[in-house]
């Protein structure tokens, strides 16, 4: 019998101990890390995937909108009679008179308040600052809210009308429903009239007239858009100066 060469068998046992060592090691060092990018690019890759099929729907949409661009701005068009983005109150006084006019009424009076900004609370914010100051004030007040709707307005208005029952009522729907300008009828006061003479501006009544006033509001929306007019120059009239002999900025003759 021929006994093994147990250097041989050392030989063997070391290399496969090493061979075994060079694995776990290009396992760590190389294979595993690189199997850990690849997977984290294919993650990116499928979530970039995903982002861009959104994206693209998004402009598929807008694109489909734009499309109707023109039936857009002429809702605007629309909406911009009911809130303007300016008072336009000769306007709206016009609109009333030939309303009163188409159901013989008489307007006594009109009153039109200045408009107050409409401040619609949101959540509050506060900014890093406000919050490293009030953290060490335990009575430091809360932060104020912000307005939702910055730049709306409203425009208190009451209208005093004199006519017949039907007549004032059919004034008041159409300044709700088909007068162009929104108008939001907030009160109404009606007292009966008797039989009197006119005078003052109104006319005469009957038993059975209405004098009716309305109070409201109408309301203004300003365009965050809109550039201020620019100013001519020439169009700015110099200051006025005394004449040359007059003026004592003027250099004296030989100086």
């Amino acid at each position: 019998m021929i006994m093994g060469n147990p250097k041989a068998k050392s030989w063997i046992t070391g290399t496969a101990v090493i061979a075994i060592a060079l694995l776990v090691g290009a396992w760590f060092l190389l294979i595993a890390p690189v199997r850990e990018a690849t997977a984290e690019t294919t993650a990116e890759a499928v979530s970039q995937d995903d982002r861009n099929a959104r994206e693209k729907k998004q402009i598929e949409a807008l694109a489909a909108q734009f499309a109707d661009i023109e039936t857009y701005r002429a809702q605007l068009a629309d909406l911009r009679q009911q809130i303007p983005t300016s008072p336009r109150q000769g306007e709206f006084q016009s609109q009333i008179a030939a309303i009163a006019v188409t159901h013989s009424v008489t307007i006594a009076s009109l009153t039109i308040t200045p408009s107050t900004e409409v401040v619609v609370a949101g959540p509050a914010t506060a900014s890093a600052q406000d919050a490293e100051e009030s953290a060490g004030d335990e009575a430091a007040p809360a932060p104020a809210p912000a307005n939702l709707f910055a730049g709306f307005y409203q425009m208190p208005i009451t209208i005093e009308v004199v006519g017949t029952y039907q007549n004032v009522l059919s004034f008041m729907g159409e300044l709700q429903t088909i007068n162009p300008r929104a108008f939001l009828i907030t009160g109404l006061a009606g007292t009966g009239q008797k039989q009197a003479d006119g005078s003052g501006g109104l006319p005469p009544t009957a038993p059975g007239d209405l004098n009716l006033v309305i109070s409201g509001q109408m309301y203004v929306l300003a365009d965050p858009n809109a550039v201020p007019d620019a100013i001519d120059p020439g169009s700015i009239s110099p200051l006025p100066v005394p004449p040359h002999e007059k003026n004592p900025l003027f250099p004296a003759a030989g100086s």
